[in-house]
């Protein structure tokens, strides 16, 4: 089963009570910044830990983006708009060295 890489400094939201959904950040172990969108089912977790990773029944899903995708950034902001299926991405940093984009 495929899942996201491992990262800091992502985004992310609740989608609805049952599904998180996190967008890019930084993997440290590929020196990458990520554009990559994300959504994890996690109604059938039983929560007995904190650890993603370790979160057995939830299911991770990769979401194909199309249209302007945002460039791979890290530090940035995800916030859902209430009562809609949106969401706004805001800020970050788009290059390694942390200069704002």
């Amino acid at each position: 089963m495929e899942s996201p890489l491992p990262r800091s400094q992502h985004a992310s939201i609740a989608a609805d009570k049952n599904i998180g959904l996190i967008f890019g950040g930084f993997c440290a172990s590929k020196n990458l910044l990520l554009n990559d969108l994300w959504t994890f089912e996690y109604s059938a977790v039983p929560f007995a830990t904190s650890k993603s990773h370790e979160l057995a029944g939830g299911v991770w899903t990769k979401v194909v983006q199309s249209g302007s995708v945002p460039t791979p950034r890290k530090g940035h902001t995800l916030t859902k708009i209430p009562d809609s299926s949106s969401a706004i991405l805001y800020g970050g940093f788009t290059n390694l060295s942390n200069a704002p984009d």
